[in-house]
């Protein structure tokens, strides 16, 4: 049985990472996770079965948004009809959280990849408070193993959501600021940031007492199909250490 509960991913966005409406959230999936065991012990299967208990992904709290499109605007590579509405562009940026997939009208077009390209590393060097990091698509298919039809990738620094939209306020709004509008929490971060999602599982074929610090999300599939018997093939990752 998946069971998945989302909870946890909506209240962290709205609230923030520690809030405590966060802090009530994990009492309530604790709650759930209790009822789920307890229901394989009335029906007399709690000896013969697996548990496995993850997240997918962690958040960091929001502390300020950066609007890169209004740069991307200014520098002329976002052209806006009379009500202000985005209508032609050469490099227009899609929002992935804290990063950002900038897309180019023509990708296949070299003069236009090395002037985008000037643009957004000059925004790092203005910037480098909010914009810690520019990849080309192949730096971010070689560092990261991130593959699209972008041709650069954008990380901002912790904290700093990278946002999509285009509109005529400044480039950076930080969240006391009354006009601040989004999320207390969000992902789409660099893995090296913020906390970890847990990994917990016990069973008859689980041994005790192990501990790892830090596994790859490559190695979980494997980990379960070990776990409920199923073979498959082509995998990249390998089964965790603790199967016995």
């Amino acid at each position: 049985m998946l069971y998945h509960a989302v909870h946890l991913d909506h209240i962290r966005h709205v609230y923030g990472d520690h809030a405590p409406e966060t802090e009530d959230c994990l009492k309530t999936l604790d709650i759930l996770v209790h009822r789920i065991i307890e229901a394989t012990k009335r029906a007399g299967t709690y000896e013969d079965t697996n548990f496995v208990i993850l997240g997918d992904h962690g958040q960091i709290d929001i502390d300020r948004v950066f609007y890169l499109n209004n740069a991307l605007r200014d520098a002329g590579l976002i052209q806006m009809d009379e009500n202000g509405i985005p209508v032609t562009y050469d490099a227009y940026a899609f929002s992935a959280g804290f990063s950002a997939h900038v897309y180019l009208r023509d990708p296949s077009d070299p003069e236009l990849a090395d002037k985008v390209g000037a643009i957004l590393i000059g925004l790092h060097k203005a910037f480098p408070q909010y914009i810690e990091r520019v990849y080309t698509k192949q730096q971010a298919t070689e560092l990261e193993h991130l593959t699209g039809g972008f041709s650069f990738v954008l990380e901002g620094t912790e904290g700093t959501i990278l946002q999509s939209e285009v509109n005529d306020g400044p480039y950076v709004r930080i969240k006391s600021d009354p006009d601040f509008k989004g999320y207390g929490a969000m992902h789409g971060h660099h893995p090296d940031k913020g906390p970890k999602p847990p990994f917990i599982a016990f069973g008859p074929d689980v041994r005790e007492g192990v501990q790892l610090d830090g596994v790859s999300m490559l190695d979980l599939c494997p980990t379960m199909a070990a776990l409920a018997g199923v073979q498959m093939e082509g995998m990249a990752g390998n089964p965790l250490p603790f199967l016995k």
